[in-house]
This record gives C-alpha cells, sequence and structure tokens, in this order.
C-alpha cells in the first residue's frame, strides 16, 4: 500500500471511530443500554460508557488491530506501527469530534439568532 492510501485508510478510520463513539456515547438508541450498564457498574463498561474519550480509545483499536491483520504482514514492525495506528485513528477521531461540535452549535446558534429576529 502507498502512504496515500495508508493515511486515506487511517483518515477514514478515524470518521467511522468518531461515529460510532457517538452512537455508542451519546444516542438515544443507546441511552438504555447504557444506563443499564452505569447503574449496575458492569465491569469497566460502565467507566467506558460514562467516558467518550475512553470510549474512543477502545473503538479505535476494535476498528485498527483488524484492519492492520487483515492487510499487512504483521512483522515486529508492522505491530508497532499498528499500536501508533490506533493512537493516531483515536486522536483523529477526537479532532472530528470537535469539528463536528463546532458545525452542530453553530447551526443550533443560528437557528436561535433566525428564532428571535422573526
Amino acid at each position: 500500500m502507498t502512504v496515500l492510501k495508508v493515511a486515506m485508510m487511517l483518515l477514514f478510520m478515524s470518521v467511522v471511530c468518531e461515529a460510532i463513539t457517538e452512537i455508542i456515547g451519546a444516542s438515544t438508541l443507546f441511552a438504555p443500554i447504557r444506563n443499564f450498564i452505569i447503574k449496575r457498574r458492569v465491569f469497566f463498561l460502565a467507566s467506558l460508557v460514562e467516558c467518550k474519550h475512553c470510549l474512543s480509545v477502545w473503538v479505535a483499536s476494535l476498528i485498527t488491530v483488524p484492519t492492520y491483520v487483515i492487510l499487512f504482514d504483521m512483522d515486529a514492525i508492522g505491530w508497532l506501527v499498528m499500536v501508533f495506528s490506533v493512537i493516531v485513528v483515536h486522536r483523529f477521531s477526537n479532532l472530528f469530534h470537535i469539528f463536528f461540535d463546532i458545525i452542530a452549535n453553530y447551526k443550533q446558534w443560528r437557528w436561535v439568532i433566525e428564532l428571535k429576529q422573526d
């Protein structure tokens, strides 16, 4: 794989990581499951669903590790690159989260301004 393909793959996995993290950590779809896990203090899952930053690390791992095992010949350097890639996917996912939050807040703010002008 070329460097450009790997970079695009990391960016794509980062967007997927952000989407999955948001769905699990903030959506109403998973709210009953989150509430159950938090109330019952299920193993370490309670701290995972309470902290989207922590959740993002695990989602990045679950996306990146199988991708690298399937696509690349995993020698010692390959495993090291995979670990670094998990961190890269997680951090880019956080950047996408900030970007999407800014857009959502802008839309909400613009909506309030438009309502006040009417």
